[in-house]
């Protein structure tokens, strides 16, 4: 599979600088998460595949509201450093929008006419072994994360065929328990809760028709 190979040598090329140049670890850890993006952009351009999901979705209007939700709650919360939260935010989100392009996007178009506890199963392995470093290889408890992350992303594309969506899950998570986990940190906790809940009425909450008189 075209896409997986050029996924998997993008990100082998990417850890490998990061240890011959440790002073941009950051900077070559973000070129390994482009790498679903550029493995996508290249198999659809080469071998012209179309993809069944798409930026918005079925809803350009819930997209864009899905994406402006945890922003405005940040902004909300009084933390000391808003500034620098809504710039972590904005970089794990668009990282996320990274990986989803290739994982939510190109692989589950390619599999969509498979059973879905086969293309969780192989998504699963497929993102596994792309995240894996060597000493994770036997790590069935980071295995099981993935697989119910992919459960729950793959219920998310499947219903609304948002990449915005799936992206600020898988974002907003990482975003969350890289930066904000301290108990402490109370307010963020209920921040994420509200966000989930809030996205959630968004896309599955009754239908309201406006009426403009």
């Amino acid at each position: 599979m075209l896409f997986y190979v050029l996924v998997v040598l993008i990100r082998v090329v990417s850890t490998r600088f990061e240890t011959i140049a440790p002073s941009h670890v950051k900077l070559w850890d973000f070129v390994g998460g482009l790498s679903p993006l550029i493995g996508a952009i290249v198999v659809i351009l080469v071998l012209r595949r179309k993809m069944k999901t798409s930026l918005f979705g079925t809803s350009v209007t819930k997209s864009i509201l899905t994406l402006a939700v945890p922003f405005v709650l940040l902004g909300i919360v009084d933390y000391k450093e808003i500034g620098l939260c809504l710039w972590l935010l904005f970089v794990y989100l668009l990282y996320a929008f990274f990986e989803e392009v290739g994982w939510r996007g190109y692989l589950y178009s390619e599999l969509i006419g498979c059973k879905i506890i086969h293309r969780l199963l192989l998504t699963t392995l497929l993102w596994f072994f792309w995240h894996c470093r060597a000493w994770q290889i036997g790590d069935v408890g980071f295995f099981a994360l993935l697989f119910l992350a992919s459960f729950g992303l793959d219920k998310l594309i499947r219903d609304t065929h948002s990449l915005i969506l799936v992206a600020c899950f898988h974002g907003l998570f990482n975003f969350y328990f890289k930066c904000l986990s301290d108990p402490s940190h109370w307010s963020s906790i209920v921040c994420l809760v509200i966000t989930i809940m809030l996205w959630l009425y968004i896309w599955y909450g009754p239908k309201v028709k406006i009426c403009w008189r």
